[in-house]
């Protein structure tokens, strides 16, 4: 979330800069994706916050569209040289996934989401 925030703040910030020696992409692309995924994740980190039974839907819905974003941007708009990591982030890639299901599936977790879910049946 923080992240894509100062990614949506620079890109305003430094909008003549990235005209001037960037072709692709352009700065409204550049903010509009920062703006998008800070908000979306600052929606999931609300629905922790609060205690809403659709947090783990929205958790693993953000987390697996954002890895297809960052995949399809990266092919998109790096250079075959900013690519040269591509084993380490497949790898990462990976990491992140395996530990955003585990960390819905520990017990806690679906404990914690199944108690949301029965304290909203019985209101």
């Amino acid at each position: 979330m923080i992240f894509n925030a100062v990614r949506f703040v620079t890109a305003l910030i430094q909008w003549h800069l990235i005209v001037d020696f960037m072709s692709l992409p352009m700065p409204l692309y550049i903010a509009s994706t920062g703006l998008l995924w800070a908000l979306s994740w600052f929606l999931v980190y609300l629905g922790i916050e609060l205690s809403e039974k659709w947090t783990p839907f929205a958790v693993l819905g953000v987390s697996f569209s954002y890895i297809a974003y960052y995949w399809i941007d990266r092919f998109l708009f790096q250079s075959a040289a900013g690519r040269d990591n591509t084993k380490f982030a497949v790898v990462m890639t990976f990491v992140f996934s395996l530990f955003i299901i585990i960390a819905l599936a520990l017990p806690k977790s679906r404990a914690y989401f199944d108690e949301i879910i029965e304290r909203d049946e019985r209101n």
